[in-house]
């Protein structure tokens, strides 16, 4: 799948180059006067992103994808609103002097209740936005939560409620909170450390939590992850160390493909066995992701190969 990105990222590249000189040699469809370069532009540089997106995801890590695609659709659904909200007063305004100002695209003639309709809904449905999400955004209330604010050098992080030693420090059980999620569980003077819960939202859309053991504040021992990026899933249950997925685990992705075996530094390396939703199982050797030594590829329960796989392919 990775080659394939790569492939249609590198024809989409040449493509534009060339369309950029000369559109007429690449655009071949379509009325002669459309073939310009802006129409080259639309076709071979927007598909350029989402492609790099998809490599990296494949090469790098799918979650830190999402969450950056998650900060882009917030970063830009928060700029719409705010234009919205000190645009609509003034194109309003201007539509009240005189309709067509406001409404220059309209064919038929522009009145003023359109203007009212249009602007004022926007600045309407932007300003609701605004107070939601600061709402949302607020700090907390320590009143009725019954902690105290957590600082570093004068940054507040966060609101903790529980137990503390004689220094101050977080010793015990206890739950911080802040805008980002919570963590409850046991403290080991301002360290987690044992079992514990954490639910944090990651980007737009995408929030994890986690329920398991910690060390050094990072997590360690058993634990079960879920993350969840609009209706789409991904669950690891297993073994950690030093906050990446190492020992034993089983992770069942957005499709329904399961991986269970031996994990090392978050990828898995070792002996284990993939069930893919297409009916294709693998049992054997695998190193970052790949089937590397030896295995058994079957389809439907049937053996298609069975011997020495190098870097994903079987040989023969």
């Amino acid at each position: 799948m990775i080659n394939i990105f790569i492939i249609l990222t590198v024809l989409s590249i040449i493509a534009l180059f060339i369309s950029l000189i000369k559109p007429a040699f690449i655009i071949r469809w379509g009325p002669v006067e459309k073939r310009g370069r802006l129409r080259a532009l639309l076709y071979f540089g927007a598909p350029i992103l989402p492609l790099l997106f998809l490599i990296y995801g494949a090469f790098i890590s799918w979650i830190m994808m999402l969450q950056m695609l998650g900060m882009l659709v917030g970063a830009i659904v928060l700029i719409v609103i705010l234009a919205a909200l000190f645009l609509a007063p003034a194109f309003f305004i201007l539509g009240m002097v005189k309709p067509k100002l406001s409404l220059w695209w309209q064919k038929s003639t522009p009145t003023r209740k359109r203007v009212s309709l249009l602007y004022g809904g926007a600045f309407a449905v932007s300003l609701t936005a605004i107070i939601v999400i600061g709402l949302v955004g607020d700090d907390f209330d320590i009143d009725a939560i019954g902690g105290s604010f957590e600082s570093d050098e004068g940054i507040i992080y966060g609101v903790y409620s529980g137990d503390r030693n004689d220094s101050g420090d977080k010793h015990g059980v206890g739950t911080l909170t802040n805008n980002s999620g919570f963590f409850t569980g046991h403290w080991d003077n301002d360290i987690k450390s044992g079992p514990g819960e954490e639910s944090m939202n990651l980007g737009v859309f995408l929030q994890s939590h986690f329920e398991g053991y910690w060390e050094n504040n990072e997590r360690s021992g058993y634990g079960v992850e879920t993350i969840k990026f609009l209706w789409m899933t991904v669950t690891y249950e297993g073994d950690y160390v030093d906050g990446l997925r190492h020992g034993h685990g089983k992770l069942v992705d957005r499709k329904g493909n399961i991986y269970e075996g031996e994990w090392a530094y978050d990828q898995p390396n070792g002996y284990g066995e993939a069930i893919l939703s297409n009916g294709e199982s693998y049992v054997g050797e695998w190193k970052d992701w790949e089937r590397h030594g030896e295995g058994t590829l079957l389809k439907d329960g049937e053996i298609i190969h069975q011997g020495t796989f190098i870097e994903d392919r079987f040989q023969d």
